[in-house]
């Protein structure tokens, strides 16, 4: 095999001496890499509910302050 054949055949090319990948190993890799892009999915999806959360306490907060001092006004205190 040339390794022209192999360049079209496998995506990783080995540098050196080092023997191509087997199917197991590439598959490994693979299931890492999805691992990886899962891992960064949560954190994110994370990050987006306590930015969420935080804006809907927050607005939760001044709009109760508001009715609070607008009755404090009408009752005249």
């Amino acid at each position: 095999m040339t390794d022209t054949q192999q360049t079209q055949d496998c995506p990783y090319v080995p540098m050196g001496n080092e023997p191509p990948l087997t199917d197991a190993e590439i598959r490994e890799v693979r299931e890492v890499l999805e691992a990886d892009r899962r891992v960064k999915w949560f954190w994110a999806t994370a990050r987006r509910i306590a930015v969420w959360i935080g804006a809907v306490s927050a607005a939760i907060l001044v709009t109760w302050e508001g009715l609070v001092k607008a009755i404090r006004h009408i009752a005249g205190n």
